[in-house]
């Protein structure tokens, strides 16, 4: 319940006319390229353990998100033949393949269970599978043109780049050392769920 009221501000903010409903993009910004990067790369510093079972898990969970978006770019085809527009079917497909879990999904499960549940570096793993395939696959979809498709972009994206570098200061024990690195990284970190709530608010406020 306390994490559904979240929405209420932004939504009275932009029923009461004090917000647009457009201004929401600038908080998205917010969160995908600072906030949630921060939020990982906290988790992963302090609760990431790198060993031989975990690595294992980390390997099986990224097999299983990519084989559930082939399997979903497979399964869409043939449901969206009977629109007629190409631009369209893609975005149907789009919608159909790949998951909000970085915008909700991570915030709700570090609401829920934590930010040092296991649940959490699973939706990490799954977010970057996402996130790679998004720029590369999914901009195919969307464009149907491969030239679209950016293999820079999918690797550089602000979650890939904060799981790795919260991988090597994990390895090299930041944590222990420098713990002011970790408390500056808790502090965009615990924005995350308000803010991504308050997104939604907005949107529903629109409506």
């Amino acid at each position: 319940m306390i994490f559904v009221t979240l929405a209420v501000p932004g939504y009275i903010l932009v029923k009461g006319k004090i917000l647009r409903p457009e201004q929401s993009g600038v908080l998205s910004k917010l969160l995908m390229y600072l906030a949630l990067p921060f939020m990982i790369f906290s988790g992963v510093v302090k609760n990431l353990t790198l060993n031989k079972e975990s690595l294992l898990m980390l390997g099986v969970v990224a097999l299983i998100g990519i084989a559930v978006i082939f399997g979903m770019f497979f399964v869409s085809a043939p449901l969206v033949k009977m629109e007629k527009n190409k631009k369209t079917r893609g975005m149907l497909r789009f919608c159909a393949v790949f998951a909000n879990n970085g915008f909700l999904g991570i915030p709700l499960a570090v609401a829920v269970f934590g930010g040092d549940s296991p649940v959490f570096t699973v939706l990490i793993v799954l977010n970057i599978i996402n996130n790679v395939l998004m720029y590369t696959l999914g901009a195919y979809l969307t464009t149907g043109d491969k030239k679209n498709i950016s293999v820079k972009k999918a690797f550089l994206n602000p979650v890939l780049v904060a799981f790795v570098l919260g991988c090597i200061c994990n390895l090299l024990n930041v944590g222990k050392y420098i713990p002011e690195v970790i408390t500056f990284s808790d502090h965009f970190s615990n924005i995350v769920t308000p803010i991504s709530m308050t997104i939604i608010g907005m949107k529903l406020g629109a409506t």
